[in-house]
Parts: structure tokens; C-alpha cells; sequence
């Protein structure tokens, strides 16, 4: 089977989904057929990509008329919902940028159409979860390495600046997000750094635990884009009803701090730490830790490849809807407990 698939959005995540959608085109298990943006200039440099793809103006026009049986989604957050919805009307296998959705009533609308709509592949764009180094600690995890977790902290820390590189020899870096776009504004973000950046380590905290969290506290904070409708920096703790604890950081305002790791589970017999090449496991007690090196993935490539293998041969999608939904209502609740550290 060849799974002809519509990209509706040609924006910068579209671009990173190539370089997984090209390499599946040249194995003969997918076909770009069809293409959807409102900027034509956007369209034409994925069309170069994909010249053999048919361009509608209209995302309408590609769910009816197109000949997808799947469609990739990666337009602005406040815009997901209406796509993912008429993928499913239409039985249209969906892939889905982060965030899933802004809101649990939202959230709401696409599980009653999931359920009214049996069969269909839904998977949400959680990247990073195909770091070999995060699929090995969830490996261990599993079977047991640590025994009883204590606490799983995530991070996701860098600088952003509108500067050019190399103005200032250390300085931010470029920043895509600038005064007047869809992303400067809370509505159409969903709130602001925690909801877009924020939402890797919430969903790598997410995975890693495998239970939802009972309490939610948090704290939000605009150190560097005072122009920015919503903040910048977040921390959130959380309890989860196994006893254990989990701890997001993550900020446009500064980089990864000294020491952290994307990724640091510990418990009663040690630790699992790591980057998206290397992983350890430090016992608690005695002896080095165990080293692994990993070869460095391209995790957009490898998501649109597991979304194939989904679709395709019916593989078990490590990222579905329900899971999109889940980290969708830690975060809410941490708007929520921010507001209350503002009151």
C-alpha cells in the first residue's frame, strides 16, 4: 500500500515533516498528492520538494476533492481543530503538529469524533519521543530498573532573540517569533511558551510516567519578551497518584541550565538521565554509570515514519490522540495554578 497523504500547512514544521515524507515517497509507502496553505509563497517552496503534488487553495477543496487517504497538519495551534475534525468527517487518517488543541472542550469534540469514527490512525506530532536515548529510559523504566520512581523532571531551555546570528558572539539566537505573528498572540498560541515549547518536555513527562497527574502547581514568567502577549518561561510540579513527583522547566528567556538534561528520572535504585544521543543509568549505591551512545535521529523524520508504519502495516502509534489530550489537560491546569500565584 501507498499512502497518498495531503499536507495541509507549509510552514516550518511542514519542511522539518519532509524530511521524513521524502524518504518514504522514494521507498514507494507514501505519496505527497496534495498541498494546502493560504501564503503562495510558502506553497511554492514545498512544491519544489513535491512537484508532482496537486495545490489547493482551499484545505476544504483537498478533503473533498483530494486523493489523500491521510493528511499531515502543522498549521497554527488556534486552527487545528477545525482540520483535525473534518479529517475524521471525511475518514481521513490525521498526523497533527502540537499542540492537539487549545481547549478541553476542544479536546472534547475530537474524542467524540474518534469514537464515531473507528479505524482511524490519529497521531499527535510528539517528536521527540523517538530519541532512541527516551525510548531506552522507557524501556528500563518499564521493566522495572529504577523500582519505585521518586521524581521525573523534563526540560526544554533556549534563548530566542529577533537578533541575526552572530551579532552579538554568544548571544540569542534567531527568533521565529516575532511582534505581529499568530504566535504573539495568546489566542491564537493557547497562552505562550508553555503550550508551544513547553509542551515537549510536558508530553516526554507524560510518556515517561505513564499515569496522569492528581495535583498541579505552576509558575509563569516573562523575563526577555516583555512585547509577548503570553510568558515566556514556565516551571510546573506535579504529583502523580503512585506518589511520584514530575517537574517541568522549560523557557524561551535561557538556555538549558548547567548540569540539567532533557530528560532525569530517579528512584529507589538509581537514576536514568540523558540527551538524544546518550543515556545513563547511575546505581544508587555503588559502581560508574552505564553508558549508552545512540546515533543522532532526526525525530521529525522518524515521527512521519512511524505514522506510516501506523497506517501501513498497523503498528502501535507510541503518540495517539488520547495522549495529546492528556498533556493538553496538565497544561491547562497549570494556566490555571499560575493564575492563582497571580492573584
Amino acid at each position: 500500500m501507498t499512502l497518498r497523504v495531503g499536507l495541509v500547512g507549509c510552514g516550518w514544521a511542514t519542511t522539518a515533516h519532509l524530511a521524513g515524507w521524502i524518504p518514504e515517497q522514494e521507498k514507494g509507502r507514501a505519496q505527497i498528492t496534495a498541498i494546502n496553505d493560504v501564503d503562495a509563497s510558502a506553497v511554492e517552496r514545498v512544491k519544489q520538494q513535491v512537484p508532482e503534488a496537486q495545490v489547493y487553495d482551499d484545505f476544504d477543496a483537498l478533503i473533498r476533492e483530494a486523493p489523500v487517504d491521510a493528511v499531515d497538519i502543522t498549521l497554527p495551534h488556534h486552527l487545528h481543530l477545525r482540520a483535525i475534525l473534518a479529517s475524521i468527517k471525511a475518514g481521513k487518517h490525521w498526523l497533527c503538529e502540537k499542540p492537539l488543541c487549545l481547549t478541553l472542550d476542544e479536546a472534547q469534540q475530537i474524542e467524540s469524533a474518534m469514537k464515531a469514527a473507528p479505524g482511524l490512525v490519529a497521531m499527535c506530532a510528539h517528536n521527540q519521543l523517538h530519541m532512541p536515548s527516551l525510548i531506552e529510559a522507557k524501556r528500563l523504566l518499564d521493566e522495572g530498573a529504577l523500582g519505585r520512581v521518586y521524581m521525573i523532571m523534563t526540560n526544554d531551555c533556549f534563548l530566542m532573540s529577533s537578533r541575526k546570528p552572530g551579532v552579538v558572539a554568544g548571544g540569542p539566537d534567531v527568533m521565529p517569533i516575532r511582534p505581529g505573528t499568530w504566535r504573539a498572540d495568546a489566542k491564537q498560541i493557547g497562552g505562550g511558551e508553555l503550550i508551544d515549547t513547553g509542551y515537549h518536555p510536558s508530553y516526554m513527562l507524560t510518556f515517561l510516567a505513564g499515569e496522569e497527574p492528581e495535583r498541579v502547581a505552576a509558575i509563569v514568567e516573562t523575563y526577555r519578551h516583555g512585547w509577548f502577549h503570553g510568558e515566556d518561561t514556565a516551571t510546573v510540579l506535579v504529583r502523580y497518584p503512585s506518589g511520584a513527583t514530575g517537574q517541568v522547566r522549560t523557557s524561551w528567556a535561557m538556555r538549558l541550565p548547567v548540569g540539567a538534561h532533557p530528560f532525569h528520572v530517579v528512584g529507589e535504585r538509581g537514576e536514568l538521565y540523558g540527551n538524544h544521543t546518550t543515556l545513563f543509568l547511575k546505581p544508587t549505591r555503588f559502581g560508574e554509570p552505564a553508558r549508552w551512545e545512540f546515533k543522532p535521529v532526526d525525530s521529525f523524520a522518524a515521527e512521519v515514519k512511524h505514522f506510516v508504519d501506523c497506517v501501513v502495516d498497523g503498528a502501535t502509534c507510541v503518540s495517539p490522540y488520547e495522549q495529546g489530550i492528556a498533556v493538553l489537560r496538565l497544561i491547562l491546569k497549570a494556566y490555571e495554578s499560575a493564575k492563582q500565584w497571580k492573584q
